[in-house]
């Protein structure tokens, strides 16, 4: 069986065989069938190589973090962090104020 593989091997040729193919023809052929597949399996190994050791992202949302979290965090993901601050410290009505004037029109 391992011997019918290894011969396979040797012989493989991708390219069509033609009646007027010469003896060194068909050796070029089987040098670049040789060729193309190691190069596929390289290309093969090495997409199957990044694949696996790219860093993968998700999105985790922590509603209402305490201040020692958010510092936790920040410190360990501090380009990736994204606060959308749905809720205010500071009440608006704390440090705005409007006083109206009316002015009478002459």
């Amino acid at each position: 069986m391992f011997d019918h593989c290894i011969s396979y091997l040797k012989t493989v040729n991708i390219y069509r065989k033609k009646e007027d193919d010469t003896v060194e023809k068909q050796q070029t052929q089987l040098i670049a069938t040789r060729l193309f597949i190691i190069l596929f399996l390289i290309s093969l190994t090495g997409l199957v190589g990044y694949a696996s050791l790219t860093v993968r992202l998700s999105d985790v949302q922590i509603k209402n973090p305490s201040q020692s979290t958010f510092e936790q965090l920040y410190m360990d993901y501090s380009e990736t962090l994204i606060c959308p601050c749905s809720q205010t410290s500071i009440e608006m009505r704390k440090f705005t104020d409007f006083n109206i004037f009316y002015h009478q029109v002459i």
